[in-house]
């Protein structure tokens, strides 16, 4: 009876052994440039795993890189793109590939052409994997300048960007996708395949990272709205404009944004919202496919000035704009438009009633008095 229980508990507790590992997810890399095969990588975090796709596509400059640890460090020197120093990058054309856990089956024979293997420990949820690489195409994007185009075709193949140097794109549905990952290394592209578990998931996050430009999905086709993140190396192009001291008077040139990452670089940006505001919370953007608290966007709030003149009486003036620079001037519009609009009525109407009075006839006692012609 005892060896009994033990045979129905056994196979019980290896199925619960096994449940952690469906939260893991793999990380496939094949790299054309590498002269080996199939080298197994010890297991790598989520966050390694995103910052390793970002690098290699050539995007990691959206991606904050501040606070890396040792591993992650480790596993971006072992599996990033590796370019050096004098490389030109039109070498490399990278594919980024989502796939999700029901699919691995489809290729499992085609992990030998794979220079690199590893292990995604605690990976996120299908959902947020696919939001991550909707935000690796909205960064290619904004990389080369192009606005997001949505092709009916691409969004129904699962394709979020493409181009003749790089391709972000999940598949989905496709009966052998080791065919298609094989026509894509015939073509020259370095394959980076990531797998997401789809029934089974870690209650964690990829973090925040920077989507400049909202791109339609094959599944939710609405505009997602944009995180504002800051870039803590190089500054975006709309917050190039020299951040200056608050008592800098000379005018503030350019396109302003309106929202910025940090309280800082409002007030540095916008010189303290030239004194005629300050910066505060706006609203903040939180993904709806994470559970974090999402990124605050700082603006400037408009205050009005009140100046007093030297005869006692007050004069209120309004301030907008996105560093509260441009004066309201409503009121004075209004004043001197319709002054304008009573003078031109004016005009018209006297010289209408001039042109009436002179088409009108002569009365008859004016002729009275002229005598006629003598006769003869």
């Amino acid at each position: 009876m005892r060896w009994l229980s033990l045979s129905l508990w056994l196979p019980a507790l290896a199925a619960a052994g096994q449940v952690p590992t469906d939260f893991n997810g793999r990380l496939y890399i094949y790299d054309k440039s590498s002269p080996s095969l199939s080298n197994k990588h010890a297991p790598i975090s989520h966050e390694a795993a995103r910052l390793i796709i970002a690098q290699r596509l050539g995007v990691d400059r959206y991606h904050d890189g501040d606070s890396i640890s040792a591993e992650t460090l480790s596993a971006l020197n072992s599996l990033g793109s590796g370019s050096g120093l004098f490389e030109e990058k039109e070498t490399r054309r990278p594919l980024a590939v989502l796939l999700s856990s029901e699919d691995r089956h489809h290729h499992q024979q085609d992990l030998e052409p794979y220079t690199h293997v590893a292990t995604v420990e605690a990976i996120p949820s299908l959902k947020q994997s696919d939001s991550l690489f909707v935000g690796f195409a909205s960064q290619k994007y904004a990389s080369e300048n192009r606005q997001p185009v949505f092709s009916k075709d691409n969004a129904e193949q699962g394709i979020y960007f493409e181009s003749d140097d790089a391709i972000v794109r999940r598949i989905t549905g496709f009966p052998q996708p080791g065919l298609l990952l094989d026509q894509y290394r015939r073509e020259g592209y370095d394959v980076i395949l990531l797998i997401s578990p789809k029934q089974w998931a870690a209650k964690t996050s990829y973090g925040h990272f920077e989507r400049p430009w909202a791109v339609v999905t094959h599944e939710k086709r609405q505009i997602q709205e944009k995180p504002l993140e800051e870039e803590p190396d190089t500054p975006t192009p709309n917050e190039t404009i020299s951040p200056s001291k608050s008592n800098d008077t000379t005018p503030l040139r350019g396109i302003l944004p309106f929202c910025y990452s940090t309280k800082e670089k409002c007030e540095s940006t916008t010189r303290n919202c030239t004194g005629h505001g300050s910066c505060k919370i706006a609203y903040t953007q939180k993904d709806s496919s994470s559970d974090d608290e999402g990124v605050p966007c700082y603006s400037c709030s408009c205050t009005a000035t009140v100046r007093e003149n030297k005869d006692g009486s007050k004069k209120t003036t309004v301030w907008s704009g996105p560093a509260c620079q441009k004066k309201d001037v409503v009121t004075p519009f209004w004043l001197i438009t319709g002054f304008t609009v009573l003078m031109i009525f004016l005009v018209s109407w006297a010289i209408g009633t001039i042109m009436t009075m002179g088409n009108e006839e002569l009365p008859s006692v004016i002729g009275a008095g002229v005598s006629g012609v003598p006769r003869k």
